[in-house]
């Protein structure tokens, strides 16, 4: 038993040895066959293929990326525009159909006021600005070992590689060319949603110029109602025939006087908000417009100032 067992210890001890020299061998073939590998793609400019067809697999991908991206994001912009617009176009209706009719009803006792109409609506459109194409991998490349490997080995081995290395040198610069494009159409992606961005921030200024003038215009009109009230009444206790008869400005107390002329002001001032084109239909921002809008809202701050000294 004893000899059987140092048999078997010394057999599997050689077997071991054995296995590892052979471990040992394999590595290293590997490791000559991946060196020689390395070394015949050096040679033959397959290495540098390889690099450019990996680089340009690489823009393509970006350049899908940040198109799909611009594309989010101008659409959330664009449906933001959208509601701007409409909030401006609701406040041009809600002037027409009822504040300037409500205007010159009540300053019809006084005298003749007419208003003209307000008869358009503003719409936006989306962004189409696309990202330029990344040229085709046919244009690019002068020599390709992947579609045509046995063509590109041959004039490898027939020009001593001099030939093949070149060709992939030239394509590699091709590409690393259309990286350079690529930044060019990304930095013009980013430029179109910052003037997106722009846009949208000045309607929402315009729309909330439109909101503080409105909310004013309204006030202003109530309050020049009571005074037409009040008038009406001091005119039939003194005069009890009076009904159809015009009052004369000159005869209201200062505080309905100056009511008077701040809401004629300012009826003025709402026609020329709502009369103005804040965009265009190439989604170009009318800045003059935005900034009178904004000179409006100034001369409010200062009616009301007025007013409440």
């Amino acid at each position: 038993m004893g000899i059987l067992s140092g048999l078997k210890r010394c057999g599997a001890a050689v077997f071991g040895g054995v296995k590892k020299v052979k471990d040992a061998v394999a590595g290293t073939a590997k490791k000559v066959g991946k060196a020689i590998a390395s070394g015949y793609k050096s040679f033959s400019g397959q290495k540098k293929f390889e690099e450019a067809r990996d680089k340009l697999e690489a823009l393509v991908a970006r350049a899908d990326k940040l198109q799909k991206s611009f594309d989010k994001k101008s659409k959330k912009l664009h449906e933001l525009t959208c509601q701007h617009i409409e909030a401006i176009n609701s406040f041009r209706k809600r002037l027409q159909g009822q504040d300037f009719n409500r205007f010159m009803r009540l300053t019809s006792v006084f005298s003749h006021w007419t208003v003209d109409d307000i008869n358009f609506k503003e719409a936006s459109r989306r962004s189409t600005v696309k990202m330029g194409k990344i040229r085709d991998r046919e244009e690019l490349f002068e020599i390709d070992f992947d579609r045509n490997p046995i063509l590109a080995n041959a004039k490898a081995i027939f020009t001593l590689g001099f030939w093949t290395r070149k060709k992939a040198d030239n394509t590699l610069k091709n590409v690393q060319q259309q990286a350079a494009v690529l930044e060019e159409e990304a930095a013009k992606l980013d430029a179109e949603l910052a003037r997106i961005r722009a846009i949208c921030k000045s309607l929402k200024e315009v729309v909330d110029y439109f909101t503080g003038l409105h909310g004013c215009y309204g006030r202003l009109l109530d309050e020049l109602e009571y005074s037409v009230h009040y008038v009406r009444s001091a005119y039939l206790l003194r005069d009890s025939h009076f009904f159809d008869g015009k009052f004369d400005v000159y005869y209201l107390p200062k505080r309905h006087l100056l009511c008077l002329m701040a809401a004629e002001k300012l009826t003025r001032i709402m026609f020329a908000m709502g009369s103005r084109k804040y965009l265009d239909s190439s989604l170009t921002l009318h800045e003059t417009d935005v900034t009178a809008a904004k000179a409006d809202f100034a001369a409010m701050k200062e009616l009301q100032s007025a007013l409440a000294a």
